[in-house]
């Protein structure tokens, strides 16, 4: 995503714009630190008035008779920053069919399966969780990594709750691997890494 999508974020036009600033200050006789409304009134003075809905980078343009370039350069800038918020807008078109790819991989969840992120904080799951720490030593079934190697040890289920929620509560469908296994694994894999060990 762009950060800044305004004509002055193109370096090109920012550079004709200051080198515009720079040339009118000059002409003027006055240095680069005389802000931009004593320069608008110098011009002003000068007959030049700024015409409803004019920027001042078009006032000076006009001043110093480039009007045609300036405005050339302006559209070019238009037309470059058009073509990079189209290329963003892609790439996030891009990202989103990649989650909903994602979100086909792995299916919708079974009608019984009930996500109220309170599952996990259930005695019966607590108990369930220590359960198959206690059988395998706390030790990741994919790797063989353990807390003392400094990872975090979770308990997996083997087929997801989304998909089977009716073995939610096995020990059956449960493994022990570290976060880094089991994040690997994903939702999509079924991989049952006890009998590999």
């Amino acid at each position: 995503m762009l950060k800044k999508t305004t004509l002055k974020s193109d370096k090109r036009y920012f550079k004709v714009l200051k080198k515009l600033r720079l040339d009118v200050r000059k002409s003027l006789g006055v240095t680069d630190s005389v802000s931009n409304a004593t320069v608008l009134e110098m011009l002003l003075a000068r007959g030049y008035p700024r015409a409803r809905q004019e920027t001042r980078e078009s006032v000076y343009a006009r001043f110093l008779g480039r009007s045609g370039d300036y405005e050339a350069e302006k559209k070019e800038a238009s037309r470059r920053i058009n073509e990079a918020r189209k290329a963003a807008s892609e790439a996030s078109l891009q990202k989103l069919h990649r989650r909903n790819d994602f979100a086909r991989k792995i299916g919708s969840p079974h009608p019984d399966y009930a996500n109220d992120g309170k599952f996990y904080e259930t005695r019966e799951w607590r108990e369930l969780r220590y359960l198959a720490l206690r059988n395998t030593d706390a030790r990741c079934e994919c790797c063989g990594a353990t807390a003392k190697d400094g990872v975090k040890i979770h308990v997996d289920h083997i087929q997801p709750r989304y998909k089977r929620p009716d073995l939610s509560l096995s020990l059956d469908n449960l493994q022990v691997l570290c976060e880094d296994c089991n994040f690997g694994k994903g939702a999509w894999d079924t991989t049952d890494w006890r009998i590999k060990m």
